[in-house]
């Protein structure tokens, strides 16, 4: 990561499902923004991990305790994955540019954390996966420190500055659930992402992790890591700030935006037409998806109509588990 008074920004937006990151890049404007390399799908390096999961229906479970005929296979789909990123950031480094690209922060989970989390155990023996690589064209082990759960090593994290966005669980877990029955017929596995759990876990490790250089925007007073609530999005004076901070030109962020073609729907595919069916129909921000006045436990009742008791109740559960992360992170969100 740049530190000099000329500094370039690797934007990471680090999010979860439904959270608005579709929303945010689009008012961002990057592919106007001068100062950014723009990437052709926005990120998602790790997007080969989902086709495995739901192909394999390994999602929601715990990756390692698997059968070897489909560990080694996963195994080999991470590593292109990082192997992706770290070509990228060398990309990058040769347009001289910044750049802002997106990454749900599950899909990059090591799996021995990943089962020690969602299965509340601890593996005797069972050590991190290794992806060795390269950094600034120098060979790496994949080093991880405490707190790193990620299959990304230390070194490649550090390239980036990080943004955590945040949406309250009670909106976007169960937006989630519709979209995963609709898509991918999986209503019931979502363990692996529906929690803040491993969002606040990065954002400790950056902050103790960043150099004082490293941790500086382009505004003074804002340091990375940066976390924005998705409510907050809709206030143009907070988002032309953030948008300043990490680099970028706020004159040039847009707020409508024509509807999108059939024919352009067609080429996101399904799964992603149906995960930004809300942005694709829209014409600028869709009021009334913020947590203004929500009431959970009337949420909670819709609920358990809605999905039924199962599924229902369990999601009832993963919104009261997630809201301390969640409340913990928002605490730290950048305010106008």
């Amino acid at each position: 990561m740049d530190t000099s008074s000329s500094k370039v920004f690797y934007n990471l937006l680090l999010s979860q499902p439904r959270t608005c990151s579709h929303l945010l890049t689009r008012i961002l404007n990057l592919p106007a923004q001068p100062a950014v390399h723009k990437h052709p799908g926005d990120g998602y390096f790790f997007m080969d991990i989902i086709g495995a999961r739901f192909a394999k229906k390994l999602s929601g479970t715990g990756i390692a305790t698997f059968s070897e005929d489909k560990v080694p296979a996963y195994h080999t789909i991470l590593q292109k994955c990082v192997k992706d990123m770290e070509d990228w950031v060398k990309e990058v480094a040769e347009t001289g540019k910044g750049c802002f690209v997106k990454q749900h922060v599950c899909w990059m989970i090591d799996p021995v954390s990943e089962i020690n989390f969602i299965r509340d155990l601890k593996i005797d023996g069972q050590e991190a996966w290794d992806f060795g690589g390269k950094v600034d064209r120098t060979e790496v082990k994949s080093e991880r420190s405490e707190g790193n759960d990620t299959v990304l090593p230390d070194a490649l994290l550090k390239e980036f500055c990080p943004t955590f966005l945040i949406r309250h669980p009670a909106l976007a877990f169960p937006s989630m659930v519709r979209a995963s029955r609709d898509a991918l017929d999986s209503p019931d596995g979502q363990n692996w992402e529906l929690n803040y759990h491993w969002s606040k876990r990065m954002y400790e490790w950056y902050a103790s992790r960043l150099s004082v250089q490293e941790k500086r925007s382009a505004t003074n007073g804002i340091e990375f890591p940066i976390v924005l609530d998705s409510d907050d999005i809709e206030h143009p004076p907070l988002v032309e700030k953030y948008a300043q901070a990490i680099g970028l030109d706020k004159s040039l962020l847009r707020w409508k935006w024509p509807v999108v073609t059939p024919q352009e729907v067609e080429q996101n595919g399904m799964i992603m037409a149906r995960m930004k069916d809300t942005l694709m129909n829209s014409q600028g921000i869709v009021k009334g998806k913020s947590s203004e006045g929500l009431d959970v436990e009337v949420e909670k009742e819709k609920w358990m109509k809605e999905f039924g008791e199962d599924l229902g109740g369990k999601l009832c559960l993963l919104v009261d588990k997630a809201m301390e992360d969640y409340e913990w992170l928002r605490e730290r969100r950048l305010r106008a």
